[in-house]
Formats: structure tokens, sequence, C-alpha cells
């Protein structure tokens, strides 16, 4: 009773103290809303920027520019004081472009700074037309508001947490639940200690990622959802990563980009939550495969803080990669659980978790990446054709049926675009041609951690050397469990868990063989045409490191109980020793990472990324697209008679003023790719659309005429009805859920 009555305390004072927080942040919204300063700082052509006094809030600094080099927009305060009165990050004006917009995040009111726009090089060409400050006050009121709700959240849950330390329990699973929770948290956090600074530490893709996140947020903004064609790439040209890539678990970020947190907090908050989602699933699974909990989060530490996935996340910023090891073990205990005996009294409820394991774990695969996705499918499809007996029950097999529709059903609002995509047109993807054996590792690279942080993996041919790669092995600690693996095995022949041992061991040699530059990839191709184009789009061999992860991983839990069930000392020692090295090895490689390097990123929007986007991805451009014709936004025009000006530029939509003194029709050609999904409007009537020069899309104009004609992205009926199912899946996938869960069927 009075642990009731307590409880009921808690939950009235937590009550109060929300419905503080709300009326704060609501308080906080309103004043930066209604009783905010002037809204426009600046607008002219930026030969009289002075020093000028901001209050609290983000601001927008727009410049329309010319340029034949590369420009600058800097900021300097007028006294040391103000320096710590505001955030900027200098934006970079690209020649290839005409048009820049940075932020500014002024901290504290009547801070003072000068805003600089100058050519990087000697230049007589750069001129600057026209400059705007803008206090955006909006996006000013929200971000303040949810910056106070983030202050109170992570108060809340530190007097959570301590009140959970210092209250008494004799109940040793409530205790142990406590440190679980807790040991999960510090999981999470030295995960990503690397990015709690203020800065991105690098990462090959990093600038890639940021813009992906950029180009979510202002597509969104210009009411596009989801966000099929993303802006900010190919000089705003338009580019459909938002089609070819899964990128669902990028919206939170983007929203909050949306809102008004930089976009460098914007990816570590992709991070941790990616981190977060990864310690709790491999958490979950693990234990669910050997019944144990403790063993489960022994077995999501030594996966968290792999080589591999810390490589993933600090070296090549592969979003998507470390996204999917994520859900990664939640697909492989779904098979767990089909290949293993199931007693038949728990078999319906056995089979209601496969599936749901399955789906959610597949859903997660295929909208991070499709090719981890693939390379796991096919390592699965091995190992249930050698465990064939074990599956062909037909109760089984109905399973792993309706476990893929019911996954396919749920994933088709990607996967109707991407084939679509492939269909409608010839990409430069299908022509790649890469000698993906010459980038594999040497077997002594597999246990280095070190190396050259910002390098990649070099042509044997080459001959480069080792020291200018980054780290392509597995770690000490994946090859240690190797060898427990393989003494365990030839030891004790009538241990319960050989099989798994095996398959895991198997499965690691195999995958480890195939990530190294011995593995004969180019005989292969060669003599089999067409698995040539299924190795090429690998692309690199040490990908298949995600399966040796994996599988070392589940190998060595299973050791951990084999231990624990055989003798607590070595089972204390195995365990204590494997936590250790882990550890160890992930704080030296981070730390190593951190000290060595010389790139960070602490971008607050797009144009503050330094790397040229026209050619940061050209994967998807169609096959004999030139790079030349994309460096201007100029609109190509059928004859002199007819102009055009861009109005509105809101990519994938865009307003066209235009007027055509001729008596004939013509055309005219904006800055825009044609790929699938545009409608050209002109008062009312849809006006025809063809490929034009280089991939544009051309408009036709109607003559003796002038007015504005309306360009806009519109999803095919098709993509829309996957959209639909995908949504009607889910919801009828989490009803069933959870009535399955109230009636423990």
């Amino acid at each position: 009773m009075l642990n009731g009555n307590r409880r009921l305390k808690l939950s009235k004072l937590s009550l109060i103290y929300w419905g503080i927080a709300f009326l704060v942040c609501v308080l906080l919204f309103v004043s930066d809303v209604f009783f905010s300063g002037s809204k426009v700082m600046y607008d002219g052509d930026g030969s009289d920027l002075s020093i000028l006094s901001y209050e609290r809030g983000v601001y927008a600094i727009d410049v329309d520019y010319s340029s034949d080099c590369y420009g600058m927009i800097s900021l300097t305060p007028s006294s040391d004081l103000d320096q710590w009165g505001a955030s900027y990050k200098n934006a970079f004006m690209p020649d290839y472009s005409n048009h820049v917009t940075s932020y500014l995040y002024i901290n504290q009111s009547d801070s003072k700074f000068e805003i600089a726009i100058y050519p990087v090089q000697e230049s007589d060409s750069f001129n600057v037309s026209h400059v705007c400050v803008v206090r955006m006050r909006a996006r000013s009121a929200v971000y303040r508001a949810f910056r106070m709700f983030v202050r109170f959240l992570v108060i809340y849950l530190i007097s959570y947490v301590i009140f959970e330390l210092r209250k008494g329990t004799k109940d040793r699973n409530n205790i142990n639940n406590r440190l679980l929770i807790l040991g999960m948290f510090l999981l999470t956090l030295i995960s990503m200690m690397g990015f709690m600074q203020s800065y991105i530490p690098g990462g090959q893709d990093a600038e890639f990622h940021l813009a992906r996140i950029a180009s979510i947020a202002e597509g969104i903004s210009s009411g596009s959802f989801p966000v099929r064609i993303y802006p900010c790439f190919v000089n705003d040209y338009g580019y459909p990563l938002g089609i070819m890539y899964g990128d669902m678990f990028l919206y939170p970020s983007a929203l909050l980009h949306l809102i008004g947190m930089p976009l460098w907090k914007c990816y570590v908050f992709y991070v941790a939550m990616i981190s977060a989602i990864t310690v709790i699933i491999a958490n979950y699974s693990f234990g669910e495969m050997t019944g144990d909990r403790n063993i489960g989060f022994i077995g999501s530490v030594i996966y968290t803080l792999s080589i591999w996935r810390l490589n993933d996340v600090y070296i090549r910023a592969a979003a998507g990669e470390y996204a999917a090891m994520a859900f990664l073990p939640l697909v492989v205990l779904g098979f767990y659980k089909l290949f293993s005996n199931i007693d038949e009294d728990d078999k319906k409820r056995d089979d209601n978790k496969v599936l749901l394991y399955l789906v959610i774990g597949y859903f997660g695969l295929i909208q991070t990446h499709m090719l981890t996705t693939i390379i796991t499918t096919v390592f699965l499809s091995v190992i249930g054709i050698v465990l064939c007996r074990r599956i062909l029950i037909k109760s089984k097999l109905m399973l792993i049926l309706k476990s893929a529709g019911i996954a396919f059903l749920a994933n088709l609002c990607f996967i109707i675009p991407v084939i679509d995509y492939y269909r409608s047109y010839d990409l430069a993807v299908e022509h790649q041609s890469v000698n993906i054996q010459d980038q594999g590792a040497y077997l002594s690279q597999l246990y280095m951690t070190g190396g050259l942080f910002s390098g990649g993996s070099y042509s044997l041919q080459e001959s480069y050397g080792i020291n200018g790669e980054m780290p392509l092995g597995i770690g000490l600690a994946m090859l240690i469990i190797l060898g427990i693996l393989l003494f365990v095995i030839i030891k004790d022949d009538k241990n319960k868990y050989r099989t798994i041992l095996i398959i895991c061991g198997v499965v690691a040699m195999i995958s480890i063989w195939m990530s190294t530059c011995y593995f004969p990839y180019d005989f292969i191709a060669r003599r089999i045409g067409f698995l040539a184009r299924i190795i090429n789009r690998v692309q690199f061999p040490w990908r298949y490191s995600v399966i040796t992860t994996m599988a070392l991983s589940v190998a060595s839990v299973f050791l951990i109980k084999y231990f624990k069930e055989k003798e607590r000392t070595q089972f204390l020692i195995i365990s204590v020793s494997l936590l250790l090295i882990t550890v160890v090895q992930a704080v030296s490689f981070v730390s190593e990472r951190l000290e060595t390097n010389e790139y960070y990123i602490s971008a607050d929007c797009v144009d503050q990324i330094a790397a040229s986007l026209i050619d940061n991805d050209t994967l998807y451009w169609m096959q004999g697209m030139s790079r030349d014709d994309l460096d201007s936004r100029e609109i190509i025009a059928s004859s002199e008679d007819i102009r055009g000006l861009l109005v509105r530029e809101d990519v994938p939509s865009v307003d066209i003023a235009f007027s055509n003194t001729s008596d004939s029709a013509g055309w005219i050609e904006p800055p825009i790719l044609a790929y699938k999904g545009y409608h050209a409007y002109y008062q009312g009537d849809e006006l025809q659309i063809q490929e034009g020069d280089n991939y544009r899309i051309r408009v036709e104009v109607p003559s003796a005429d002038d007015g504005v004609i309306s360009i806009r992205f519109i999803e095919p009926l098709i993509w829309r009805i996957g959209e639909v199912i995908s949504l009607l899946t889910w919801i009828l996938v989490s009803v069933w859920a959870i009535r399955c869960h109230k009636s423990r069927c």
C-alpha cells in the first residue's frame, strides 16, 4: 500500500512538473513570436554591411551573387565578449551557384557582429547583387521552446534515475532490471562519445548525409512529403535520393533542422538515435536467443562497440550501413527461432514473435541500406538450404512466406518507386565497373584498429600499402571470439550449442575470406558474366565485415552461455575478458580517431558544407549526363524571342515567369533534371514536358504570350497506392501485435 501511495504521489509530481514545463515552453514561444524585434535586419547589395546589434534568435543570411571563384560569408564580433554570443560557421559561395543561404544563431541579445562577404581568391568577376539578413521569428520561437523542453527532459531523466537508484528493494529482478537499463544507457553514451563536442569528427560520407538531412527539411518546408527529389544536390537541379535510398530514419533529424536546430547537431541526434536503437535491439535479441538477459547485455556490448560498427560511425560515416546494423540482430533472432526446435505448447506464440521479428527487422534493413539487406538475405538463404530439414515443414514454410509477404507490403512505399525508376532510366549505377578484389583487405589487417582514419581502401595494383588505408579489420576482440569458438568446437563435440556455433564459425570465416583480397572475385566475374554486375554492386569487399561482426557476436553469447553452464569460473573469466577487451579497444579506437583527426564539420546549414554537392554522388545520374552544363542555373530557351526567369524556387517545385514575343511556340529548359514525376501548368492547363539537353526538362511555351509556368513534382498514383498499403499494413500489424500481447497468444 505504501508503494502504491508513493507511486501515486510520484505520478502527481510528474504531472505537475510537465505541466509547468509545457507552460514555460508555450510562454517562450509566444514571447518570441509576438514580442520579438525587427524581422529584417539588413536588405541591400552588401556594399554597406556594418556592425549591427542582434537580439536572441535564428537569422537567415541570403546572398545573390555571380563569380568565377569560391566566395565566403564570415562573421566578425565587435568585441571579445560578443564572440560567445553567437554560433556561426563560415558559409561557402561555390562558383557554380548564384545563391546561398546561411544561418546565424544568436544566443544572447544585443550581440554585435559584422558580416563580411568576399572572394577567397582575387577576382574581378565576384559580384554581390543582393544581401538580406532576416530574423526568422517562427523558427527562433520553436527552436528556443524546443531547447527549453530538452532541458526539462534531461532534468527529469536525471531525477528519475537518482530516485530509482535510491529506492530500496528486496527483489533481485528489479535490481537487475535497473542495472541493465543503466548499463544500456552507459553503453549508448560510450558508443557515441566521439560526438560529445561542438562538431562532428569528420567522416568520409558525413557531408553527404548532412546534405540529405537538409534536403528532407527543405523539401518538407516546400510542401513535399515524402521528399522524393532532394533539392540540395546537383546545384539544386534536384536528385532522386529520396527514391533510391531509404531515408525514413532521417526524418526526425530533418524535422529538428526544420525547427531551427543546426545541421551538425541534427546528425549527432541521428547517431544517438541509431546507437540507442542498436543497443536496445541487440540487448533484446541476444537475450531472447540465450534466454538470459545478462548475457544479452554482454552480447550488445560486443556488438555495439565492435570495430567495424565504430568504423562505420566514425570513419566511413556510413549512416545507412550502421543504421541497418541496428536491425540486423532482430532478423537473425527471427531466423534463429525459426531454425531452432519449438515446443508444441509454445508454437503459436513463438510463430507470432518470429513474424514480428522478421517484419520489423526487414523493414529496418530495407529502409536503411539495401546492400546490407541483400547480403544478409543471401547468407540466410544459404543457411536455410543447408538446414533445409529444419524448415521443410509446412508450418515453417508458411511462416516464412507470410513474413516475407507482410514485410513486402510494409515496404511498398519504398520498393515501388525504386523499381519504377530502375525500369524508366538507364542509370549510371548500372554501368559502374569496379575491380573489387583489389579493394580487399590483407589478412594482416584483420586485427588492426589504427591507420589513416581519413583514408579509404586502395587498389593493390597501385601499391600504396596499408599505411594509407583506413582500418579494414574486425578487431582483436572478434578474432579472440573466433579462436575460442574453434577451440570449443574441436574440444567438445557433444555440447548442445555445437550446431549454432558451427554455423556462426563457418559464416564468419567465409565472410572474412570474402572481405579480403584473396577471394576470387575477378575469376568469378570473368567466367560467370551475370555475376559480374552483382559483384560490382557491392563495390567494396569489406562490406562483408557486417556479416562477420554479426556472426561472431551471436557466437560470443552462446560461448558465454556454454561456459556459464559448464563452470562459473570460466564463465566469469571469459565474460569479463571479452568485455574489457571490447571496451578498451573501442575507447582506444575512438580516442585515436579524435586525436589524429584533422577534419571536422560544424555546419549549421547545407551552404556551410565545403564539398561540392554537384558530383558528391553520381550513381543515380542518367547515363551520359555531363557535369559541365550543371554549373549554370540559367534558363535555356529555344530562341532569343523567349525569355524566362525563376520567380519561385522551392525545389522540386518552381515557378518561371516567361515571355514569348514570337508568333510560334517554343520551349524553355529550366535547371531541373528530367526525372519522372514533373508536371508543368500554365493558366490551369498542363503543358507538355520532354527530355532536353543534358537531361534537363524541356517545357513547351505558348506563342505570343507571357505569364508564369508552374512546375511541380507529383508522385505517380501507383506510388501513393504503395504508401497507403504500407501505412495500412503497419496499422494492422500493430493492432494484431497489441491484441496478441494482451491475450498472450
